[in-house]
């Protein structure tokens, strides 16, 4: 067995030793129509071009050559002007007087930066079309420098000249008078940025191509306040704060601003209103002296008024029986739908007593029980028909604040700081 082993052994290191001595690519070529070129031991029928190694002289020689054919190819990196870019805002310019507040006009602006602009247009809002913005200012920066051949058509100049990189600063304003601004209307002003562009055509023409860009900023109302509409209710029906609201109309007074005053609003979620109007009309006032629990007045089951057919009862939503006076008490008039109290329309309570100011001579005490006293001027106080509430004014003209104090005879002093205001 070993015998055999070694006689296989040396038979295949034979035949290997024939194969490699031989051409193998000619081996396996020899039954193909064109034979193979020989090995590289033999002769190619290309010629291999011959190279010399150059030295350091002929390689520097080389290399200058090379550069001054490629003069007008830039020296530095090419620097460019910066990509456009912009910023725009809306704000309003608020008069004061005392407890009156009026916008007087609404001021859209914004700078730009960026080459190109050959115009800018704006409009109030998308429903409306744009107006050409001729009193803007725009002017050039120059941020860097590039080196260029002087003469790019003649390669043999290596010559450059120092150009300018600039850039355009746009600024620009637009002041929109209260009396072309719809109060109780959400606007969204938009600014237009126009473009001009020269394009070389197939035919070798050139074209000035405009395009535009278009920014908004903020949105805004213009709210007009009715006696009903305090800051805090404004605020809810329009989705923002109490805050932002004496912010942008330089409110500084604790009291509401006073009827048909104006109010900016930014960012208003618009809603549709149960009621908008003033909801303290002549006709309800009158109706609110016959309202609550009228000494004399009779109700059919104890719930339906005789005098005038409305649908009156109270409930107590809660209280604590550890404490006997600990409850509260809900009213509900059926003639007072409008009128929104804690517990919703048509209902007062605790929660709701408070001195409306219904013009410079009259404020209307409105209590617990939806009955309304009016208070006329009398002197330097507001006295009731009967004499039994006497309101008085305090007013710090320095700070234009203002504070109340209702007296109810026989003496019971109220300051208003535990009763709520409307003016």
């Amino acid at each position: 067995m070993r015998f055999k082993s070694l006689l296989r052994r040396g038979i295949c290191i034979t035949l290997a030793t024939i194969f490699l001595c031989s051409d193998p690519l000619q081996v396996f070529a020899e039954e193909a129509e064109t034979a193979l070129p020989g090995s590289y031991e033999g002769v190619n029928a290309e010629e291999v071009e011959s190279q010399t190694e150059l030295t350091e002289e002929q390689f520097d020689a080389t290399l200058t050559s090379l550069q001054a054919t490629h003069t007008n190819a830039p020296i530095a990196p090419i620097l460019t002007a910066p990509e456009f870019s912009q910023e725009c805002k809306v704000a309003p310019q608020v008069s004061k007087s005392g407890r009156s507040y009026h916008v007087d006009s609404v001021t859209f602006s914004g700078t730009a930066t960026g080459n190109g602009v050959t115009g800018v247009k704006y409009r109030k809002n998308s429903d409306e079309e744009f107006v050409e913005l001729a009193d803007y200012t725009k002017e050039a920066e120059v941020v860097g420098t590039n080196e260029v051949p002087a003469n790019p058509d003649d390669p043999e100049d290596d010559t450059t000249t120092t150009v300018d990189v600039t850039v355009d600063h746009i600024t620009w304003t637009v002041t929109i008078p209260a009396d072309q601004l719809e109060t109780g209307k959400s606007y969204l002003p938009e600014v237009s940025y126009v473009f001009a562009e020269t394009k070389t055509n197939e035919d070798g023409t050139e074209e000035v191509v405009e395009s535009t860009r278009e920014f908004t900023t903020n949105t805004f109302a213009i709210v007009s306040v009715g006696r009903n509409q305090k800051l805090s209710k404004i605020a809810k029906q329009y989705g923002t704060t109490v805050a932002t609201i004496k912010s942008d109309n330089q409110i500084t007074s604790s009291l509401a601003p006073k009827k048909n005053s104006t109010i900016y609003i930014t960012n208003p979620v618009l809603e549709e209103a149960r009621n908008t109007t003033d909801v303290w009309t002549p006709e309800l006032v009158n109706a609110l002296t016959m309202q609550g629990e009228i000494p004399g007045m009779e109700y059919a089951y104890g719930y339906v008024s005789l005098y005038d057919g409305a649908l009156f009862y109270s409930d107590v939503d809660f209280e604590i029986m550890e404490q006997e006076t600990t409850e509260v008490e809900k009213v509900f008039h059926s003639k007072a739908q409008d009128i929104e109290g804690v517990f919703g329309y048509g209902t007062s309570s605790l929660f709701d007593v408070k001195v409306i100011e219904l013009d410079d001579n009259t404020f209307l005490f409105y209590m617990t029980d939806g009955h309304g006293v009016k208070l006329t001027k009398s002197g330097t106080n507001y006295v009731s028909a009967d004499g039994e509430y006497t309101l008085t004014v305090f007013t710090d003209e320095e700070n234009q604040e203002m504070s109340l104090a209702l007296r109810i005879h026989p003496v019971r002093v109220l300051p208003m700081s535990s009763m709520g205001t409307e003016m």
